[in-house]
């Protein structure tokens, strides 16, 4: 398991964001929308909630009427955007948010929303680390639907183990989500009679659905597509 240089690169967002941050059972949240019983919670990548675009998109997800969720995965310990070289993400930083914490936090979130807002829908959303979680969030019955943005460290057994409805916005440059991985997860989607959808964006690199060149317009336009396919796939599967 290797954290590369494109887990942290990408481009600035513009724009003002809408929800507010609040204290959730101990843990900085950023919440967008307006109270509802279709939730989704959005796992963001290592940039974590420094990082306005995922917060953007959180408000994007609102405005399709979902009430959304965005914890601080990483305790205010998040990675900079376009770090200098001289950081190292396996041994700067890593070592502090091994998937061995991470997950069981984030199945604690889970629990959390599904007790304090008895909610008829939850889907899930990861971007790159963030995949991982929602991987084994997909495993539980904490959740209903499942979406993927060029997961980081997914494994094939991470989706033979999947229970729900899963999409995949996958890039065509990407030296953690392979094509050779890519192309066995979705083997073994189909072989165990999973619920799936994929999709492969040209020009695109590892990170485009979260930190793309907003200014690129085929990256625009697969990152744009991503979220729209994502916000239609939650309402497919019960977030109507």
């Amino acid at each position: 398991m290797v954290l590369l240089p494109c887990c942290a690169t990408g481009f600035k967002h513009d724009g003002e964001i809408s929800g507010e941050f609040k204290d959730f059972h101990g843990t900085k949240t950023y919440f967008a929308g307006k109270p509802s019983d279709k939730i989704v919670l959005l796992l963001t990548d290592i940039l974590g909630l420094e990082y306005k675009g995922s917060l953007l998109l959180a408000d994007q997800f609102a405005e399709e009427g979902f009430f959304v969720v965005v914890p601080d995965l990483f305790n205010n310990d998040p990675v900079a955007l376009n770090p200098p070289e001289s950081f190292s993400l396996m041994n700067d930083w890593f070592p502090r948010h091994t998937f061995e914490t991470t997950i069981p936090f984030a199945k604690e979130i889970a629990q959390h929303i599904r007790d304090d807002f008895k909610p008829s829908f939850v889907g899930t959303v990861g971007y790159c680390y963030g995949g991982k979680l929602v991987g084994a969030l997909g495993a539980t019955d904490l959740v209903n639907a499942l979406a993927w943005a060029h997961p980081s460290f997914v494994t094939v057994e991470d989706a033979k183990a999947i229970k729900h409805p899963l999409i995949i916005a996958a890039a065509e440059t990407d030296n953690i989500y392979t094509p050779e991985l890519r192309a066995n997860v979705e083997a073994a989607l189909k072989e165990t009679g999973k619920t799936y959808y994929a999709t492969l964006s040209s020009k695109t690199v590892h990170g485009f659905a979260c930190r793309g060149d907003p200014n690129d317009p085929p990256v625009k336009f697969a990152k744009e597509k991503a979220f729209a396919d994502f916000t239609q796939w939650f309402k497919l599967h019960g977030g109507k």
